[in-house]
């Protein structure tokens, strides 16, 4: 590891200090890093699985030996986190959020969270692991889906075009967001229509912003919601979208 991790060091590193690696784009960037994370990590967790199910629980030396080995692994496992995180934040400030971008990053936090429980039981043998990890998968599930996830991931792209942190704003990619879009769509296009000269590229924006909206609108309409399908996201687009 120490010797991977040196040889690489540049290409690991570049992402704290918000630099591109010569001849990768961010996308290719951000994902390189985050399967290779996904290989490395299940690679770890069989070996510390194997390490703590077959080797003698012995006090004295191999004891020292196994705490020893699982720590350095949970270790440079958790370094290697860190900068998948930093290619994905990389990522994320350079093209906004969509939802992969959001379920790798809830990945690659998921995973932190469960080796730093791994390098905690490591100096704790009395804390529960596995019950440790059930927990934390649990309250990651209701993070992922109890929040209006879609919501927060337009306003997130609107805001930082607003705020001239993007260029621009990919409207095709909010189409995967349906109504949930709607609130920042809205938004995007008040702003737009508020500017008394708009150049070429603004003016493009504004046309696709409104047929977006003009698309979800018709889709409301034809849709026969159910009563489960309520939500107050939902209801809130649709009543602006009126």
């Amino acid at each position: 590891y120490v010797l991977f991790f040196v040889s690489q060091w540049s290409y690991y590193v570049s992402a704290f200090t918000h630099i591109l690696p010569e001849g990768l784009t961010y996308a290719q960037y951000a994902r390189e890093g985050f399967f290779q994370l996904c290989t490395v990590s299940v690679f770890n967790a069989v070996l510390l699985f194997v390490l703590q199910a077959f080797m003698r629980r012995t006090p004295g030396e191999r004891g020292l030996l196994r705490r020893t080995y699982a720590g350095i692994v949970s270790l440079f496992t958790l370094i290697l986190i860190s900068t998948a995180l930093s290619k994905m934040m990389l990522y994320i400030d350079a093209y906004g959020m969509t939802q992969n971008r959001i379920l790798a990053t809830w990945m690659i936090l998921l995973l932190a969270v469960i080796f730093i429980l791994s390098l905690l039981h490591v100096f704790c043998k009395k804390f529960p692991l596995a019950i440790g990890i059930f927990i934390t998968c649990a309250l990651f599930l209701l993070i992922l889906f109890l929040p209006n996830v879609d919501g927060m991931i337009a306003d997130y792209n609107v805001d930082a075009y607003l705020s001239g942190d993007l260029s621009s704003v990919d409207v095709e990619a909010l189409q995967d967001l349906d109504l949930a879009a709607v609130p920042a769509l809205c938004r995007l296009e008040e702003h737009l229509q508020s500017q008394e000269v708009l150049d070429k590229k603004s003016a493009l924006l504004l046309e696709e912003t409104t047929a977006q909206l003009d698309r979800l609108a018709e889709q409301s309409n034809n849709a026969d919601d159910g009563i489960f399908d309520f939500n107050i996201p939902i209801s809130r687009a649709k009543q602006m979208l009126t």
